[in-house]
């Protein structure tokens, strides 16, 4: 009877993240390799070798994209993560992942950008899985010499209340535009089309490969952002989606950084860096209390090194196995640029990762997003 009962409570979604995770692995070993070998770089392959290594590459780029999906749909939590966008940074990376499949059909993506750009916030990981989606199948199924195009434009309140048909225009907006000049989508599988393993065709299917998750994940992503999504198409004549979704800078919490350190040149600095990238600021000396860290509600610390003078003496090594430290990434500065000094510091202290001084300031910000995701 235990056994049974808990059996029961077995979750499916937990188990399918499991699996397609331990699967992606090995994949991108596949993957790697397989590249390694069209590069030729260990010798020249014959044509017939080639042929193989592009059916190895195409195939597992295919059960990659699958596995990704599956991945994205047994993950899918409530919670968003809201942050300022830098929108054409995201939609440039989304197109360059995309470029082999479009320079494969001879598809050319236009992008648009608006000619002045605006603070917009929201879920940087949900924006890049809608555009991810929907451009992904835009290439697909534009066929050979297609046309995909993607522009955006920021809302005022006015016009967000336009087109959303709120009652009232209190936030501003955005809306994305993604088209293709492709197969067109069935009026009855309009209805359908972002159901979750819903597939318009069998035949496309068997000929573009997925599961039928992709425009599920986006309709969910435009849901939890507050948003809606609009589809025009016909068959023959292509398929244009409209992504519209509110501004969510009311629940933006900035992120809060403590910086420790007593070389006041480098605090100032980094805190300057910091405020004009919309975070919380606060520093302290090497002989900080740790409830400083509570008080602050604290995200990440930068810790500078100080050549391993705090690594031996701060109060910080006092306090590194603390239940205060225990969630929080730890980015230390050093001066070191020998891995083997670098080895030391990450083991002495409870620290996340290093970053080399001098640094720039892109540098410092990226180590930050990182340590934040």
């Amino acid at each position: 009877m235990e056994e049974k009962s808990s059996n029961s409570q077995i979750d499916p979604l937990r188990i399918l993240a499991n699996v397609t995770h331990e699967l992606k692995t090995p994949l991108h070993s596949i993957l790697t390799v397989a590249s390694l070998l069209k590069s030729e770089s260990d010798g020249p392959l014959s044509p017939e070798q080639q042929k193989q290594v592009d059916i190895i590459l195409r195939n597992g780029e295919r059960l990659l994209s699958l596995i990704t999906d599956l991945l994205a749909f047994s993950t899918e939590k409530d919670q968003i993560s809201v942050s300022p966008l830098a929108l054409p940074n995201i939609i440039k990376g989304v197109t360059l992942r995309l470029s082999p499949l479009a320079e494969k059909g001879e598809v050319k993506i236009n992008t648009f950008f608006p000619d002045k750009e605006e603070v917009f916030y929201s879920d940087e990981k949900l924006i890049t899985l809608i555009l991810d989606n929907i451009l992904t199948n835009a290439v697909k199924f534009s066929g050979i010499r297609g046309d995909v195009e993607v522009y955006y434009r920021y809302l005022d309140p006015i016009s967000y209340q336009s087109i959303r048909k709120t009652e009232e225009a209190t936030t501003s907006g955005l809306e994305i535009v993604i088209s293709d000049s492709g197969i067109g989508i069935d009026p009855l599988a309009k209805e359908n089309i972002f159901k979750e393993f819903y597939q318009a065709d069998s035949g496309n299917t068997r000929k573009f490969g997925g599961v039928g998750l992709g425009l599920s994940l986006v309709n969910n992503a435009v849901s939890k952002l507050g948003g809606e999504i609009q589809l025009q198409s016909e068959l023959g004549s292509g398929s244009i989606f409209k992504i519209i979704i509110p501004n969510l800078e009311s629940s933006y919490v900035k992120p809060s950084i403590l910086v420790v350190g007593d070389d006041q040149l480098l605090v100032d600095a980094i805190r300057l860096i910091l405020l004009d990238e919309l975070f919380t600021f606060s520093s302290v000396g090497q002989d900080f209390s740790p409830s400083i860290i509570a008080e602050n509600k604290t995200d990440v610390i930068i810790l500078d090194l100080n050549d391993g003078l705090l690594v031996e003496n701060s109060s910080f090594k006092r306090v590194e196995n603390s239940e205060l430290l225990k969630n929080i990434p730890v980015l230390g500065l050093s001066s070191s640029f020998d891995p083997a000094e670098r080895a030391k510091y990450l083991s002495a202290c409870q620290i996340t990762d290093i970053l080399v001084k001098p640094f720039q300031k892109e540098e410092l910000l990226l180590k930050i997003k990182l340590l934040l995701a």
